[in-house]
């Protein structure tokens, strides 16, 4: 098993407007520890709210959203190598 990290946005300008996600890719991680390691350092150095903490969705993914103005979420997805 290993782990994507990556932050999705969405840069619509009001909820009317038609989505606009933008995706940025920040590694693979072999093991969660690390996955989520790389997450709260991306967090500290990136979101406004620096103490946002990351939790573990339905989906067995996990994740944090700073909310503001064109917030980012940060996701760590389980993926399978094959």
């Amino acid at each position: 098993m290993a782990y994507r990290i990556y932050t999705e946005s969405n840069m619509a300008d009001t909820w009317r407007d038609p989505n606009e996600i933008l995706t940025g890719e920040l590694g693979y991680k072999h093991s969660l520890e690390d996955a989520k390691s790389l997450a709260m350092d991306y967090i500290k150095d990136n979101f406004y709210h620096t103490n946002t903490q990351i939790e573990e969705r339905r989906d067995g993914t996990f994740a944090a959203t700073d909310f503001r103005s064109y917030g980012e979420t940060i996701i760590i997805e389980p993926i399978t190598i094959s």
